[in-house]
């Protein structure tokens, strides 16, 4: 042969199966539930793919404690919620420093410091006393080593969150940390001494239970108001952290306060952090500046909200679109390859007369159709964990309902593959010395091969929604970012629908998906299905 004729056996052979395809689609689209399923499916992949564009390297390795969302709000609605709240939740927010040499502006806030202690002592002197006494103290200041961050916050929102935190990067000696929030209502929550924190490139202190906080807020903002009795009964609430620091920072001063009943403070916050070395010996022009910031982190969050870890659950059902197609291709297509060849195999041993082959497969077969799925899979995955110290991951997963999910094809192709040894061109390939390796894989297997299609759509439910069964169980991996394993801790909050609707609506659409196209691909595989 040729190169230009076996050039031109291909392209016989690929018009053929182009010739082949366009038959196939011309039928396909007859049936609308099929196209329904096919635009769904493409809807399905895209979510996928979209993940690994969308969702950082770091988040697909490590969902489940991943750094990122300690800087994400705990059970936080979507951000689209305040399109339709009277109540406006504040987004997570980041608050940078104003344009000020930290340095000089730390001298001129100890300069401002000492006027305010002093403002009574000074009252007693003339103006021209008072301007040298502030000028010596001034060039005493200017010796001082200090770091001066001054943010604003203009604060429009009903709801601001729980969580307030302050992160500094790239310290090169220790400092102590100390707070003043200034309120629009002039009130001034001042001296708070957050501690130390040692050299490092990143660290981020947060404020929802801090201590000096939480005194500062008792001693300057509920005791004035709600009295005694109410400043400590909240002491012991900070104490035991049953409630968060924050939404106090941002209430209305007046009766109620204690309670949170009297709503929020609107208005421009100004948040003063000063940085002091440990090391009075250290030169502090001599190091990079630290990079300082203040996040809000709000009470709303992204596309679908947060869990409670603070995880973004549009991240979390992205994720879960490549599990639920990896896993459920994997287990169908080895399951109908499975089920196929081995009913194949019986039916083609009985067509040919070996009968006692076909019933010993059988048994075989209906002894595990007969066994109960569920419990199996729950033992043998309470075994891994229990005895070999692992979580059933995804592979895991898929070989467990391998072991029971190729029964019933095995079924259908045995049937299938009998009728198929009655025909009239089986007995003549007999006849004529056709072997029996090429009477199974010539004639009867490719019969079989457009039920197998059809079977493997059908499938992927059932894989679908057997991992979910078994993550609402808590029997997977917690590390596997799965709708099941959503729905499995959304129990502990099962208020927060942003939480339970989206995967249980992603377990739903999945499931439909390969229904619709199973039922499109049977309805044409199988003549007696077929509308006229």
């Amino acid at each position: 042969m040729n190169m230009v004729s076996a050039v031109e056996i291909i392209i016989d052979f690929l018009k053929r199966r182009i010739t082949a395809l366009e038959e196939f689609w011309l039928e396909f689209r007859r049936y609308r539930i099929g196209v329904v399923g096919l635009i769904m499916f493409f809807i399905l992949l895209c979510m996928a793919i979209a993940a690994n564009i969308v969702v950082p390297p770091d988040i697909r390795y490590n969902w489940a404690t991943n750094p990122r969302w300690a800087f994400n709000p705990k059970l936080a609605p979507p951000a689209w919620i305040n399109m339709f709240s009277d109540k406006k939740y504040l987004e997570p927010t980041d608050l940078y420093p104003i344009e000020k040499p930290p340095l000089e502006a730390y001298r001129e806030f100890c300069v401002e410091l000492f006027k305010q202690q002093y403002s009574e002592q000074l009252a007693r002197y003339t103006e021209e006393q008072k301007r040298k006494i502030i000028e010596y103290f001034r060039k005493l200041c200017s010796r001082q080593q200090g770091l001066y961050y001054e943010f604003h916050f203009n604060n429009r929102w009903d709801i601001v969150g729980k969580d307030m935190m302050l992160i500094i990067e790239n310290l090169r000696y220790p400092v102590d940390v100390v707070l003043y929030i200034y309120r629009p209502d002039n009130i001034v929550l001042e001296n708070i001494d957050l501690g130390s924190v040692s050299p490092t490139n990143l660290t981020y202190l947060k404020l929802q239970y801090s201590e000096a906080v939480a005194k500062a807020i008792v001693e300057e903002l509920v005791r004035p108001v709600d009295g005694d009795e109410a400043a400590r009964k909240l002491a012991e609430d900070f104490k035991i952290k049953a409630v968060s620091t924050i939404p106090f920072i941002f209430a209305v001063a007046k009766k109620g306060i204690s309670l949170l009943t009297t709503g929020t403070l609107k208005g421009e916050y100004t948040f003063v952090v000063v940085l002091t070395p440990i090391d009075k010996s250290i030169n502090i022009s001599e190091y990079p500046e630290p990079r300082i910031r203040i996040r809000l982190l709000g009470a709303c969050y992204g596309l679908l909200g947060t869990d409670a870890q603070g995880r973004d659950n549009f991240v979390t059902i992205l994720l879960g679109s490549q599990l639920a197609l990896l896993l459920g291709f994997t287990y169908s297509v080895a399951a109908v390859l499975i089920g196929v060849v081995y009913g194949s195999l019986s039916g083609y041993f009985r067509g040919i007369g070996k009968i006692w082959l076909d019933e010993a497969l059988q048994r075989v077969n209906e002894v595990v159709y007969a066994l109960p799925i569920l419990p199996f899979l729950i033992l043998f995955s309470y075994y891994l964990r229990m005895v070999y110290k692992i979580q059933p991951n995804i592979w895991h997963i898929a070989g467990m309902l391998l072991i029971f999910g190729w029964t019933g094809v095995a079924l259908v192709a045995r049937s299938m593959a009998l009728s198929i040894m009655g025909q009239p061109y089986i007995e003549a390939a007999t006849a004529i010395g056709a072997s029996g390796i090429r009477i199974l894989f010539r004639y009867v297997l490719p019969q079989i091969v457009p039920y197998a299609f059809a079977s493997i759509a059908l499938s992927i439910p059932t894989a679908v929604l057997m991992e979910a069964g078994l993550s609402f169980l808590g029997l997977t991996d917690p590390n596997m970012p799965s709708w099941g394993r959503m729905l499995y801790e959304a129990q502990s909050a099962i208020v927060a629908w942003w939480w339970v609707i989206p995967p249980g609506l992603m377990i739903t659409f999945t499931a439909a998906t390969f229904a619709f196209i199973g039922t499109a691909l049977d309805a044409i595989v199988n003549p007696r299905l077929r509308r006229v």
